[in-house]
């Protein structure tokens, strides 16, 4: 079906334990894994808040983000340069797996919960490359960027992952991947680029 005639999808919605590779994930608020040599254990939850001040409460995408996201990609569209917006501020539990994965590789911790975007390099991979429209990619986006989305583990990135399946409209059940690049607008994340993980059908260019 062409993208103009296809229909949103509903949500599939799994527990974390169902999902690939996340079985053996915590219920804690720092979400590590049960058996990592190299994360020192979980905090308890009344453990001091210091490095989460100002993260969000509730849901880490402000009210005008989809506006913000779209606006920015529109104008990569039309070849225009775009600046930096902050669209939302990483839940306390998120900002503080973060924090945590940093501690154990001896890196610098982020020192603020707020999460800016340009989109330029998300622009290129998913559409250029891939096919996807810009609704698609404001799609990609708010799902990995969820309060439920969780930190994954990994050496070489920082990553938030969705933990709600959802139906693409292409024929692939999707769980979202948000990139940050924590550097180069310090002291806050940049939403560096955007993975639909198991995206096996692409859309048709």
């Amino acid at each position: 079906m062409s993208r103009k005639g296809r229909k949103a999808a509903p949500s599939i919605v799994r527990r974390i334990s169902d999902l690939p590779g996340l079985a053996n994930w915590e219920t804690s608020y720092c979400l590590c894994p049960k058996s990592s040599p190299s994360l020192p254990e979980p905090l308890p939850l009344a453990c001091s808040r210091r490095n989460s001040a100002g993260a969000s409460e509730t849901m880490p995408l402000f009210e005008n983000a989809e506006y913000l996201i779209r606006a920015n990609l529109q104008q990569l569209a039309s070849n225009n340069r775009v600046r930096a917006v902050e669209i939302g501020r990483f839940t306390a539990d998120q900002f503080e797996a973060i924090n945590r994965q940093k501690e154990a590789q001896a890196l610098p911790l982020l020192e603020d919960p707020g999460i800016v975007f340009i989109g330029s390099h998300a622009y290129r991979s998913r559409v250029i490359r891939d096919g996807y429209t810009i609704d698609d990619m404001v799609v990609q986006i708010k799902a990995a960027l969820a309060t439920t989305s969780i930190w994954k583990s990994a050496t070489r990135m920082t990553a938030l992952r969705s933990t709600i399946g959802r139906d693409d409209g292409y024929g692939n059940e999707i769980f979202d991947e948000a990139i940050f690049e924590l550097t180069a607008r310090k002291p806050k994340a940049e939403l560096y680029s955007i993975i639909p993980k198991g995206d096996r059908n692409k859309p048709k260019k």
